[in-house]
């Protein structure tokens, strides 16, 4: 993520680091990569339309790449993930796991490092139940 807003959504120096080993101008490996990101002009006459991810390909700088996400495909992406069950699965080999990370019967003071526990192991839950295992 770019420290300035105006830099896009996400940022890569890719061009740069990989114009030695290419033995290619960084500018040059930066306009390839754009033309490749960046949707064509012209309409697909496929059945499906051609899946307009980015805004804006800029480049900034020696070979910076600075890509704005469309926000078109951000909310359409948005409304599939709250309609659908996006995160979850279902596991080849569901087990029954239990997984025991907040003492019920604590032998001293509450901590920082038993609250930590307790977002890690409720977190940890909440991911094995999404792969498709019964988590108690």
């Amino acid at each position: 993520m770019p420290k300035q807003a105006g830099h896009g959504d996400f940022m890569t120096n890719f061009a740069l680091v990989a114009s030695k080993p290419a033995g290619m101008n960084p500018r040059a490996i930066a306009e390839l990569l754009r033309s490749e990101l960046q949707p064509p002009s012209e309409p697909h006459t496929s059945s499906t339309s051609y899946p307009s991810y980015f805004q804006e390909v800029e480049i900034a700088g020696p070979g910076f790449i600075n890509f704005t996400l469309s926000t078109t495909w951000v909310s359409g992406f948005l409304a599939q993930v709250q309609s659908t069950d996006f995160a979850h699965s279902v596991a080849s080999a569901p087990k029954r796991i239990n997984v025991e990370f907040v003492s019920v019967n604590p032998n001293g003071p509450i901590t920082v490092g038993s609250g930590r526990g307790a977002a890690y192991g409720s977190t940890l839950c909440n991911v094995l139940a999404a792969a498709g295992h019964t988590v108690h």
